[in-house]
C-alpha cells in the first residue's frame, strides 16, 4: 500500500500551472526529535497536485501556510515526490510586526 499523509509549511510554490494543470510545491516538515546539537532538523518534501487541487492551492495558499496533504509517493527521475490527492489548509503563518 502506498499512502502518504504529511503536515508542513509551504516554502515554495510554482507561480503558474503547467499545461496539464500541474502545480509543484515544497513542504518543510520539522522532525519530532532533536539532533545531537539539540536542534530540530527539517525535511523538505517535493509535492505535485493537479486540476482543481492545483488551482485552489495557487489561489488560496501562500508561502508559510501550514497545510496537510494526502497522496501517494512516486519516483520521478530518481527523485521521490508526493502526488497529492487532497490538500487541507490548516493555518496561516502569523505576520511579524
Amino acid at each position: 500500500m502506498n499512502y502518504v499523509v504529511l503536515t508542513g509549511r509551504l516554502i515554495n510554490i510554482d507561480e503558474n500551472l503547467t499545461e496539464e494543470k500541474r502545480l509543484n510545491f515544497t513542504l518543510a516538515i520539522n522532525r519530532y526529535y532533536k539532533n545531537e546539537e539539540g536542534v530540530y532538523e527539517t525535511d523538505f518534501i517535493k509535492c505535485k497536485c493537479f486540476n482543481n487541487t492545483a488551482e485552489s492551492t495557487l489561489k488560496y495558499c501562500k508561502i508559510g501556510d501550514l497545510v496537510g496533504v494526502k497522496g501517494t509517493l512516486q519516483n520521478e527521475n530518481n527523485t521521490m515526490i508526493v502526488s497529492v490527492e487532497r490538500l487541507t489548509f490548516l493555518s496561516t503563518k502569523k505576520e511579524e510586526d
